[in-house]
């Protein structure tokens, strides 16, 4: 299966790499009214990810939930741990002492009136050997966490010259949800569970200057 994903990964590059930016870097998230989520991710040097997610809500939320789905198509080859989730609001830092793995769920409550969360989170075992193929090629899973309050249009931006190309896994199927912007790969996911998942050759091209390849 895996090889497979990766194949149909391949047969969309020139899709992906062919898709001319938009005009408006935030046309996916600017409806008025919506709520929006932007998760920037760093991978590791392992395929490790550590995300920042930018949630902004359309109205007034109380609670957060927190869940690391099971992959519809990957069969159990993800295995995600993820920790150190940081949350702040307004300012006010908490730390959610958890550590969620598959099929895992939880939630947080939020203060009275919270419209902005800026959210923080690691996850290990994101990464998936492509064999065979050369060492360091691989697919590396950007959004092992899903964080809903309520629905809200998303987007995925990763920086990062290792990664190869990008595509998103809904109901099991694999689609083109992404752009690329010099560096950047942008990708919009029809829907908050959608995993996004990211080509990657751990091994070459090299990460943003500001990225801490030992996360």
């Amino acid at each position: 299966m895996l090889v497979g994903i990766v194949i149909g990964l391949i047969l969309v590059a020139s899709f992906l790499y062919s898709a001319p930016p938009s005009d408006d870097p935030n046309a996916s998230t600017s409806s008025t009214g919506s709520s929006v989520s932007t998760s920037t991710v760093d991978i590791g040097a392992d395929g490790g990810v550590h995300v920042v997610m930018d949630l902004h809500f359309a109205a007034p939320v109380d609670r957060l939930t927190l869940r690391v789905p099971e992959g519809s198509w990957s069969g159990g080859e993800f295995d995600p741990v993820v920790d150190g989730i940081e949350l702040d609001i307004a300012g006010d830092q908490m730390a959610h002492e958890e550590t969620l793995t598959t099929g895992d769920g939880t939630s947080v409550a939020l203060p009275s009136g919270t419209v902005e969360v800026l959210l923080e989170y690691d996850a290990t075992g994101t990464f998936v050997a492509s064999t065979p193929s050369t060492a360091g090629r691989g697919l590396v899973l950007l959004n092992p966490l899903e964080v809903k309050a309520r629905d809200s249009l998303s987007q995925v931006e990763v920086l990062d010259d290792r990664v190869l190309n990008l595509g998103c896994v809904g109901t099991g199927e694999l689609s083109a949800c992404a752009t690329r912007d010099g560096r950047t790969w942008i990708a919009t996911p029809v829907a908050d569970a959608d995993q996004v998942i990211a080509q990657v050759d751990l091994l070459g091209g090299s990460q943003d200057a500001e990225t801490d390849s030992n996360r």
